[in-house]
């Protein structure tokens, strides 16, 4: 079923993000680019208000 999320707040990234999990190299490029593209910001905290289920593919509709 669907479910209702509210986003609280933008998340700042940190250095992990230039880690490639399958060979563990390290490019300082891709934070580079997030900063100056998204404002450091790649993701959000939210709270669940109605619960529901997702899955990977399910559309996502953002209201304001």
């Amino acid at each position: 079923g669907a479910m209702t999320m509210r986003v609280d707040k933008r998340d700042k990234r940190c250095v992990v993000v230039n880690v490639d999990p399958d060979t563990t190299e390290r490019d300082p490029s891709v934070l580079r680019v997030i900063a100056q593209e998204r404002q450091a910001c790649l993701g959000v905290y939210g709270t669940t208000v109605v619960p529901g289920r997702g899955s990977v593919g399910d559309p996502v509709m953002i209201e304001s």
